[in-house]
């Protein structure tokens, strides 16, 4: 997947039974807006493929589709959805938990972090803001706060993980895992 320089995402895919790669359009086929920025794509244990980006309008965009939808694609703008706030469009990341919560991650224009995540069987995305800085128990001097596009993972304990470079080449660990009450920052070099 990917944006062309007019900003419309695109797929190239196979299947089963198919003889011949095919290229889609998924801008023009959902009708949904062209993206800035990058994609942050993530697959659901139950055959869902989502890519995440952020529209010209600055909000965050989940295009995506399950088995079920046949030819059919979604978009969902999680903006809107959750009023959340507009994300930079070169930060976002995503994972996806073992009990198949979807996260999607990046930081807001004042480079604040935020997750919006949903679980199966709730009704509806939820956005929370992550305040990294009231975290961090460092000195003001070493504080890492994000800068820059943001990486993340999940693993099978469930500990999910928000990876970045601070602003003076610092790389630091965002974590949770089930069972702790909040998040927690560390350097790792």
């Amino acid at each position: 997947a990917g944006l062309d320089s007019d900003g419309n995402l695109h797929v190239v895919w196979t299947a089963p039974g198919m003889s011949t790669w095919v290229v889609s359009d998924l801008t023009t086929l959902t009708g949904g807006a062209p993206r800035t920025g990058g994609l942050s794509v993530y697959q659901t244990p139950w055959g869902g493929i989502n890519l995440a980006g952020v529209d010209r309008d600055g909000n965050t965009v989940v295009t995506w589709w399950v088995p079920t939808f046949g030819s059919f694609w979604r978009n969902d703008d999680l903006t809107a959805i959750t009023g959340g706030p507009q994300m930079r469009s070169n930060s976002l990341t995503a994972y996806v938990t073992p009990w198949g919560a979807l996260n999607v991650a990046g930081l807001d224009h004042s480079g604040n972090m935020l997750v919006y995540w949903w679980t199966p069987g709730m009704p509806a995305w939820i956005a929370s803001p992550i305040d990294v800085g009231a975290l961090d128990n460092r000195s003001t001097d070493f504080r890492t706060t994000p800068s820059q596009r943001l990486s993340s993972s999940a693993s099978v304990d469930g500990t999910t993980n928000i990876f970045w470079t601070g602003s003076f080449g610092e790389i630091s660990r965002l974590h949770w895992r089930p069972g702790q009450a909040w998040w927690q920052v560390e350097s790792v070099g």
